[in-house]
């Protein structure tokens, strides 16, 4: 078994090394998604170091979250293959045994022939063409993050090692900043949210079930629909939703709490706090019931990403959208992500063709 000095040396870089990673960086420090920057890493780092493919992997408690540059072919079982490799690597091992995640390759643990031995090899490696490995790892509070490039011979330089190095407090900071662009568009179209619909009450969670504190509106709302339940509190019925989302897997709720009686709707949504340790926000809003689709509220959306949606059905860009009602384009973004979440859809033209159906089922009616 090959040894690891516990003294990592970095290698001097020529001016074209230089030129190249600060390219890379530049094009990490451009504001993208958290879905681009997974991509926009890859492909950088492919771009560094000569290999077959790069890898990003993130694991966290929701799972683990895979980036393969190019695509990669896949096969039945890949996922349960990809597990058990993360189990049985060398270099997890060795990040795990010392908290370091500076580049390793899997050849600095195992020779070529305790590779090829390996289930690690001929269950996932020797299926993606790679004969050795070389990653690193980036913490943080809620995402472990591995970028790995995979090469079709044996052996990684310290030059590359030194170039992965150099990179990794980039990465870091790029997907720091693509999850705070993420929250700041997020927070923008709930405050838009908020303010497009007067009429709306909000409660605020302490915990899962349990009611911090409520608006006049939404105390009133609550009252005269649920007149046996205590008045501050939230209705059964209601608490006993919210304690089913949160025993699903994914606490992203798709649909919203709908009741209706006498020619009136009562919509009552869970908005989920920026970050983690923020507590959730109940939305209560009244509508009269109708039989037009152009209602988007009794599919789940609020009013202003009805508005959006229905514009985009109509073929409007982001852009045009923006301009039209006067936001950004970025809150314009942050709408049509969360409608198409609510829609159950992944794709502007899917949530049209949706809206169309509607539109067509309740002119019948």
């Amino acid at each position: 078994m090959a040894l690891v000095s516990d003294n990592w040396q970095m290698a001097a870089l020529t001016q074209r090394d230089t030129e190249r990673l600060l390219e890379g960086v530049a094009r990490l420090t451009e504001p993208q998604t958290v879905d681009g920057i997974r991509q926009e890493s890859v492909r950088v780092v492919h771009g560094l170091i000569p290999s077959v493919s790069a890898s990003w992997n993130e694991i966290s408690a929701a799972g683990i979250e895979a980036v393969i540059v190019p695509g990669a072919e896949y096969w039945p079982g890949m996922e349960d293959s990809f597990t058990r490799a993360l189990a049985d690597h060398p270099v997890i091992a060795h990040i795990r045994r010392t908290n370091d995640g500076r580049p390793r390759a899997i050849s600095d643990f195992w020779s070529i022939d305790e590779f090829h031995r390996s289930a690690l090899y001929q269950d996932f490696y020797s299926l993606l063409q790679a004969e050795d490995q070389l990653s690193f790892t980036v913490p943080t509070p809620d995402v472990l993050i591995g970028v790995a490039v995979n090469r079709d011979s044996v052996g990684f330089t310290q030059r590359e090692r030194t170039l992965a190095n150099l990179l990794r407090p980039y990465v870091l900071q790029a997907y720091r900043n693509a999850v705070a662009i993420e929250q700041i568009g997020r927070l923008m179209s709930i405050v838009d949210d908020l303010t497009s619909d007067q009429d709306a009450g909000l409660v605020t969670l302490r915990g899962v079930a349990t009611a911090k504190q409520l608006t006049p509106t939404a105390t009133a709302l609550l009252a005269r629909w649920f007149p046996d339940d205590p008045s501050g509190q939230l209705p059964e019925q209601v608490a006993e939703w919210l304690r089913s989302l949160d025993e699903e897997e994914t606490r992203t709720p798709t649909w919203p709490l709908v009741f209706e009686e006498g020619g009136r709707r009562l919509v009552v949504r869970r908005l989920q706090g920026v970050r983690p340790a923020d507590g959730d926000v109940l939305h209560v809003s009244e509508h009269p019931t109708g039989h037009h689709a152009q209602n988007l509220t009794r599919l789940g959306l609020s009013p202003r990403q009805s508005e959006v949606v229905r514009l985009a059905s109509d073929g409007l860009s982001n852009a045009e959208i923006a301009r039209d009602l006067g936001l950004s384009v970025r809150t314009v973004e942050g709408h049509m992500g969360q409608a198409l979440e609510r829609l159950g859809v992944r794709s502007r033209t899917a949530a049209a063709n949706l809206i169309h159906q509607l539109d067509v089922q309740d002119g019948a009616a």
